[in-house]
């Protein structure tokens, strides 16, 4: 059976902990995480939503504490993340694949080739006039959850508890609905 995963945070995992050498790590197989090329090929993985993702910085203090001091610009976290995705995939691009669109996701499990979609999780550094989108659209982003437990410009989304209802705020701002 093959598995098309809706999120995974392997950028995350590769950005906080394996920075020096990420595309190494993936192929090797890394210790602190669920997600590497090994258990991808041992799992019957076909694709996902690989997740560029900024942590608040607590989180990153916490897990990377040689980064604690440092303070992160959102949007450079992200185009890092990005960065790491991008290469990752060109040592064995016949059998990875960065896709942008459904058709590609579809022949890419016909050729059982990972199909890796850019996703961010959560928009809150972006401006609100569109053009941090539209340049992540174009270096390949093809999916943005626009908040993740944290509110930002565009609306607010679940707060994480459990148990708990997904209905725990009003839900997008008026720049959330926004569509020029």
């Amino acid at each position: 059976m093959a598995i098309f995963d809706g999120h995974n945070d392997l950028l995350l995992n590769l950005w906080l902990h394996h920075r020096e050498d990420p595309v190494s790590a993936f192929f090797a197989g890394i210790e602190n995480g669920h997600l590497d090329y090994p258990r991808m090929l041992q799992g019957g993985f076909a694709g996902g939503l690989f997740a560029l993702f900024v942590p608040p910085q607590e989180y990153i203090a916490r897990m990377t504490p040689q980064y604690a001091s440092q303070r992160w610009d959102p949007i450079d976290i992200l185009w890092q993340q990005l960065a790491i995705l991008k290469p990752t995939y060109r040592p064995l691009r016949w059998t990875l694949e960065i896709v942008s669109e459904r058709a590609d996701i579809e022949r890419c499990r016909e050729d059982k080739v990972l199909a890796m979609v850019a996703h961010i999780e959560g928009a809150g550094g972006f401006d609100g006039e569109g053009r941090d989108l539209q340049a992540f659209y174009a270096a390949g982003v093809r999916s943005i959850g626009p908040f993740w437990n944290m509110a930002n410009r565009f609306g607010s989304g679940v707060n994480g508890s459990f148990p708990g209802s997904p209905d725990t705020g009003p839900g997008l701002t008026a720049a959330g609905y926004r569509s020029d």
